[in-house]
């Protein structure tokens, strides 16, 4: 017997009666809460279907909040950036795809970096609710996202299908040039753009559910490719497991652990070229929490690192040896939902 952990949100409004029907709003922020709650073990006797099932109407407000770090060779990189968006449900298919709007509220980033052993750090921030960041040219892509709606297909174990609507950025960037591209040019700006604006953040929201039931083991696995631009690719595996269940007023939580464990390979087109990997290797970690009464991530953590060591051979004979320390970490949370009924 197959159960979905996933309930349909239940909303009980008392009010004034009026002679007009007019639209309520159901503020519930017990969702971003992390204490107060009591953990039980879960027990899988039979068998378990996990489904991302939101309730169709429902409107999330997150954030999501990055730390990178990279040293590559003499360069060091440290950089924050914090997204603010908000999530519409609008529906849901049959097969259980889940349609949603989604839009940048604000932006906020900061990086620091510096060569070597130098004094000479050099800093930038951007600012989306600052007029002056938001005329800053360098800024430009992050801008044009900001008050506009992009609209997403996620299935029901949280792959991400399609992405919808980055055209109105990509005219916003480029202004009256975007009419002189070709299809073609068109179709490879607006995929950069859903991949490094959009899709990078729904991927650290929506965790990847078992396509299959779960035993008494409650673990299950995935494979996770991801690019290293420009030369590598990271092949790693993911192996999930369901820790516990948390009880708290209206809601239940599973709380969902990961370890995250692979290779790092050159990309096929690089393979051809002077570039040889010595060693390349990618691990993490993550936890979050799945909330049973809205059917999505409540919050998620996730840890990645990658490490690479490759010889670059140069035309002139010599060698070049690549190394690159890279650790990302990510925090993702619903900080409130809102429900409007008429």
């Amino acid at each position: 017997m197959h159960r979905i952990i996933a309930a349909a949100l239940l909303v009980v409004i008392v009010g004034c009666s009026t002679n007009e029907q007019k639209p309520t709003e159901l503020r519930d922020t017990t969702i971003a809460e992390r204490g107060g709650a009591v953990a039980e073990p879960l027990v899988v006797t039979d068998s378990l279907r996990m489904r991302y099932h939101p309730t169709s109407g429902i409107e999330l407000h997150c954030v999501l909040e990055q730390n990178e770090t990279l040293d590559q060779d003499s360069l060091h990189v440290r950089a924050q950036t914090a997204w603010y968006f908000t999530q519409a449900i609008e529906h849901r298919e049959p097969s259980g795809r889940i349609h949603m709007r989604m839009r940048y509220d604000s932006i906020r980033l900061e990086q620091r970096y510096w060569h070597g052993d130098s004094a000479a750090l050099q800093v930038v921030r951007y600012n989306s609710a600052r007029q002056a960041d938001r005329q800053d040219e360098r800024f430009d892509m992050l801008t044009a996202t900001i008050g506009k709606d992009i609209r997403a297909v996620i299935s029901s174990t949280g792959a991400i299908e399609k992405i919808i609507g980055t055209g109105e950025i990509l005219r916003a960037l480029m202004g009256a040039r975007a009419d002189s591209l070709t299809h073609d040019q068109r179709n490879r700006l607006e995929r950069q753009l859903e991949a490094e604006l959009y899709a990078q953040v729904l991927a650290q929201q929506f965790l990847l559910l078992p396509e299959s039931s779960l035993d008494s083991s409650r673990t299950w696995s995935r494979s996770i490719p991801q690019q290293i631009p420009p030369l590598f690719l990271a092949i790693a595996k993911a192996t999930y497991r369901i820790d516990s269940l948390e009880r708290r007023q209206g809601d239940s939580l599973l709380l969902i652990s990961a370890v995250l464990d692979g290779k790092i390979q050159l990309v096929p087109d690089v393979e051809k070229q002077a570039v040889a990997l010595r060693t390349g290797n990618v691990r993490g970690t993550a936890h979050g929490a799945l909330s049973t009464r809205y059917g999505l991530m409540a919050w998620r953590n996730n840890t990645v690192e990658y490490a690479i060591a490759a010889e670059v051979h140069q035309r002139d004979g010599s060698r070049d040896l690549l190394r690159q320390y890279r650790r990302s970490e990510s925090k993702f949370r619903v900080q409130y939902v809102l429900m409007r009924q008429q």
